[in-house]
């Protein structure tokens, strides 16, 4: 039992260690406006669960190119919906790494 006690205590140790680090609040580098379901006339197969738009880098090799997002990827201010109700309610604060770097690219 002495062996197990010492494994919990620093296990415990770690946790609380853990639990003291400040969150790190990540910058979302592109301003936008939220987006907004559209309606069911332009939209007549549900392929979007949210439109927008976010201008990115005015060059780079995506530059002037429109891009979907799959709605489980997180982009800042937008509701994640995974195409289900499970993230229902949830809008991410930041972006995802794959969105900033699609921003960057133009």
């Amino acid at each position: 039992m002495n062996i197990f006690t010492e494994v919990i205590n620093t296990w415990l140790k770690t946790c609380d260690g853990l639990r003291s680090i400040e969150e790190e609040t990540i910058p979302v580098l592109y301003p936008r406006i939220p987006g907004v379901k559209p309606a069911r006339k332009d939209n007549p197969y549900n392929a979007w669960a949210t439109k927008m738009e976010i201008k990115g880098e005015s060059s780079g090799i995506l530059a002037g190119k429109t891009i979907a997002i799959k709605d489980n990827v997180f982009i800042a201010g937008t509701p994640l919906t995974n195409g289900s109700k499970i993230w229902e309610g949830y809008t991410p604060e930041f972006d995802a790494t794959v969105v900033t770097r699609i921003l960057q690219a133009g």
